[in-house]
């Protein structure tokens, strides 16, 4: 059994089909799948018992008509989608196309961008599916640990989404102070390939990456997260060198 969301919950009820239940463990309605997950956003992954993947309304209806041989969870509005062809794009809450553009593989937007891989590999594409630069990669690859124990090659490209320079620091044990924005700055101002810092577009941050030879770009990005419940778009810092 999955956890409740929106008071909603995906339960096995037998080896042959999953439904939706209510907290009281009654039917939330009609629909039984051949799998279904927990409401994200407002909208439920389900596969039907042809194997095809849709996403469900609260009201426990399909969102649109299409059926995709997968779906994702939506996250900020969007959700990504893989044809019967193998090629994956965004859709909105309502089903639609939101750029159109198809890929090998993909991940859902992140602060703006997203995960693509097209026929050349790896890179990051903007909200209307476009290339933020040329360069394709093989792979990609995660660690944890402070950012100053990797060792990085003169070629890599480099994509830095420290902390943002914000009130609220706890990201982690320690914190991320004034001092580790700096650091970060500094160590990626060293390296010899390409890279991209971004952050709050604040008057220190912007002093501090151009005073490292960065060349910098302004973005309103929207907030999804805040103590006070303020969703006013905030201004970013889109920070390169060696571009």
């Amino acid at each position: 059994m999955l956890s409740l969301m929106m008071g909603v919950g995906a339960i096995s009820q037998t080896t042959q089909h999953w439904m939706h239940v209510l907290p009281d463990g009654e039917p939330a309605g009609a629909g039984r799948f051949d799998f279904c997950g927990n409401y994200q956003d407002g909208r439920c992954v389900v596969r039907d018992f042809e194997h095809r993947y849709f996403h469900l309304r609260r009201d426990g209806e399909p969102a649109y008509p299409d059926r995709y041989a997968y779906a994702g969870d939506f996250r900020d509005g969007v959700a990504v989608v893989q044809s019967r062809d193998g090629r994956h794009t965004h859709i909105d809450r309502d089903g639609r196309l939101v750029h159109g553009r198809w890929f090998a593989d993909l991940d859902v937007f992140h602060k703006g961008y997203a995960r693509a891989r097209d026929g050349a590999g790896w890179h990051h594409v903007d909200q209307d599916g476009a290339p933020r630069y040329a360069r394709r990669f093989a792979r990609w690859e995660f660690r944890r640990g402070d950012f100053a124990s990797l060792t990085l090659e003169p070629g890599d490209f480099v994509y830095a989404d420290p902390p943002y320079d914000v009130e609220f620091t706890s990201y982690s044990q320690g914190g991320f102070p004034w001092k580790d924005q700096v650091r970060t700055a500094e160590w990626l101002a060293t390296h010899e390939g390409p890279v991209i810092l971004v952050n709050q577009a604040t008057e220190k941050i912007r002093r501090l990456y151009r005073s490292l030879g960065y060349r910098e770009r302004l973005l309103q990005a929207p907030r999804r997260i805040n103590s006070t419940g303020d969703r006013t778009p905030a201004m970013e810092i889109f920070a390169t060198r060696n571009l």
